[in-house]
């Protein structure tokens, strides 16, 4: 999970080969014939590793077929618009999938977690970029800190069970589209530093990231009714 940052997903060094269909909305399994015909690649990988694929489990873990998943993932979510997060971080780094083109793999206390929101929050305001620019906030650091569990080197985990317990500041106003809109531009200049190789480009992209940064804290401060004492509690535990 290594590649999920704060506002970006950097290039990643391995692909998850996903040998499922959907049909009628359902996730299905390819079928041999099918998958060696449509997927030559694929299934020349695959079945260099038979061995390998076969021998997985144990003698109570049945797979529905050798290049099979044990415990069947659902496609609808996989390919879902969603947030990302590392499972074990020493802080927020939380980045958002709006292709879907990225399955979330691991879990337990390694791997990346994907967050998805109901219809429901979005149409009360919880766009993916308002949650995106909470979740990505020192609140929600100080949150993760005060009920998560804590790993040696410092770190946290970010698991389903801590992450769900995080209370979502309710879109207020004004706020809230600015905050919206400043993590929409935090995306656009992630996406622009990546792909800038001159220094001075860089270094301007980066002033204007650090700028929109301060700018989402504030606003978040501001959502949640911190005093400035607990804004400066917040802050000591996170910088």
């Amino acid at each position: 999970g290594r590649e999920v940052r704060r506002f970006f997903i950097a290039p990643c060094e391995f692909v998850c080969l996903f040998p499922y269909t959907l049909i009628d909305g359902k996730t299905t399994l390819i079928e041999e014939s099918v998958l060696r015909q449509r997927y030559p690649n694929a299934y020349q990988y695959l079945t260099s590793i038979r061995k390998s694929l076969e021998a997985r489990g144990s003698a109570t873990m049945e797979y529905p077929h050798w290049y099979a998943y044990w415990c069947e993932r659902d496609q609808n979510a996989l390919d879902a618009p969603k947030l990302v997060t590392q499972v074990l971080a020493k802080g927020n780094k939380i980045a958002f999938d709006h292709s879907g083109g990225h399955y979330f793999v691991g879990g337990g206390n390694a791997g990346v977690y994907g967050i998805t929101i109901s219809e429901a929050m979005r149409a009360s305001g919880y766009s993916y970029s308002y949650v995106l620019g909470l979740l990505n906030s020192p609140v929600t650091e100080w949150i993760i800190q005060q009920i998560s569990s804590r790993f040696r080197g410092g770190y946290y985990s970010y698991a389903k069970r801590f992450i769900e317990r995080v209370r979502l500041a309710p879109p207020k106003g004004a706020s809230a589209d600015r905050l919206t809109s400043l993590a929409t531009t935090m995306l656009s200049l992630h996406t622009r530093l990546a792909g800038e190789n001159l220094p001075q480009r860089r270094e301007q992209i980066q002033r204007e990231i650090d700028a929109t940064d301060r700018q989402i804290d504030q606003l978040v401060y501001q959502l949640y009714g911190l005093s400035a004492d607990e804004i400066r509690i917040v802050e000591e535990a996170t910088k």
